[in-house]
């Protein structure tokens, strides 16, 4: 399999090479290769290249963006979603999403919050379950109690388990909020599949 792969991105590279006019599909075909092999920085220099000729590809944006995810450079990844972001070149819910959870995971939960909380107020991201969660988490991470009390009540009434739930009363409760705790660890229990005893 590797030896057809190397083969395939050999053939690539030459028909790159004498086309004039090189089909974005070729590119498309050999940043793949590149990134099954593990070989990101090489996969991360073509996307860097037809990024640079098509500025404003959202496509080509978030896929730079996964490859330096993969490569483990994720403050790249987050500044260049960001600077998309800024440009107007981001406008869906998964890149507010991937922008949020990119945040988080670099210890900046704060601007993930910010970020999630952005596209709610403009219609970007749309109610869910998984998006009030995961701007509950957001909240939760940068201690922010009394906004992550009030997203996983949101998701809570999304939800079809109880693990939400838990997770609120347990901060209702080290909030001094005891009878709201109370009744949120009712509704977990009632509504189960709780991943704790």
């Amino acid at each position: 399999m590797l030896s057809a792969r190397a083969t395939l991105m050999t053939a690539m590279k030459k028909a790159l090479a004498a086309s004039d006019k090189p089909n974005d599909s070729w590119y498309q075909i050999l940043m793949a290769s590149y990134a099954q092999l593990d070989q990101y920085d090489e996969a991360a220099k073509i996307l860097e290249q037809q990024l640079a000729k098509n500025p404003n590809d959202a496509k080509l944006t978030t896929q730079l963006a996964t490859v330096y995810l993969k490569a483990k450079q994720d403050q790249k990844a987050v500044d260049l979603l960001a600077s998309a972001k800024q440009k107007g070149v981001l406008t869906g819910e998964n890149d507010y999403k991937l922008m949020a959870q990119l945040y988080d995971q670099l210890d900046k939960p704060k601007e993930g919050a910010a970020i999630l909380s952005e596209g709610f107020a403009k219609n970007i991201v749309k109610p869910s379950y998984e998006m009030y969660k995961l701007l509950g988490d957001s909240y939760a991470l940068a201690n922010d109690d009394t906004h992550a009390i009030e997203a996983y009540g949101k998701a809570s009434a999304l939800s079809k388990d109880g693990n939400v739930d838990y997770v609120r009363g347990s901060l209702l409760m080290n909030n001094d909020h005891p009878n709201e705790a109370v009744d949120a660890l009712r509704q977990a229990v009632a509504k189960g599949g709780l991943k704790q005893p």
